[in-house]
């Protein structure tokens, strides 16, 4: 990765030099091929953090993958995760998706559903409970941070005091639930489903989609590609 530095407004600064993600874009996209180009911008206008699913206490770290795997597939930009304090290590990859989504890790449960509720989710945990709401009776028109616990326990006594509803997969074999990062898909699929059926207000603004789009293509080049490209280029 381009050893360049995030600033708080989102631009990256080099050498003294703050370049806005417009300016990085301009530089080095020409760099990629027109194949790569198409991709990268038909990938990124189907973007959304409508949906963000929140793994709570997951001890297989395999799971973790998978489900960060699921996200960047369905095109979900973001991920959760309070850690467990203790992990199964695993084979298992993100093949590449640890790149496209960023994972926002939170100590406890209080701080991270806190921070999520701030900028207007609404939290639903996956729970086998009585008066869970089968998924498909949700309004979906909220965005919504789905909390999958762990592959013993479930979410965490505390999660279901702090959660503003629950939710279930409904299934109509023995098996009651789903292994967690199955789990994930689904909800993953079906808010993908919501999101292409009901249009743009679900995606992701224009200016988060540049935002990443530079990111991504700093990603491709070496420091020193980078630096030739910006060299004639207007700083901020």
């Amino acid at each position: 990765m381009t050893a360049l530095a995030l600033t708080k407004n989102g631009n990256y600064l080099m050498h003294g030099k703050q370049y806005s993600p417009a300016t990085i874009i301009a530089a080095l996209s020409p760099l990629l091929t027109e194949s790569r180009r198409t991709k990268l911008d038909h990938v990124l206008s189907h973007r959304s953090n409508h949906c963000i699913p929140v793994m709570e206490s997951i001890h297989d770290v395999g799971n973790i993958n998978a489900v960060m795997r699921s996200a960047e597939i369905f095109g979900f930009s973001r991920l959760a995760n309070i850690p467990s304090q203790k992990f199964k290590k695993s084979s298992r990859v993100t093949s590449g998706a640890d790149k496209w989504v960023d994972m926002e890790t939170y100590q406890d449960p209080d701080s991270c559903y806190e921070s999520l509720k701030k900028r207007g989710y609404t939290i639903c945990a996956t729970a086998l409970r009585s008066d869970a709401v089968p998924f498909n009776q949700l309004d979906l028109t909220k965005p919504r941070a789905f909390v999958f616990g762990n592959e013993k326990h479930g979410v965490s006594k505390r999660t279901l005091e702090l959660v503003d509803e629950c939710t279930i997969i409904p299934t109509v074999g023995f098996t009651e639930s789903f292994n967690i990062s199955v789990a994930a898909a689904v909800v993953m699929s079906k808010m993908r489903d919501f999101v292409e059926a009901n249009g743009e207000q679900y995606l992701l603004p224009k200016a988060e989609q540049e935002a990443i789009k530079a990111r991504q293509l700093l990603l491709q080049f070496k420091y020193k590609t980078v630096i030739q490209h910006l060299a004639d280029s207007p700083s901020v």
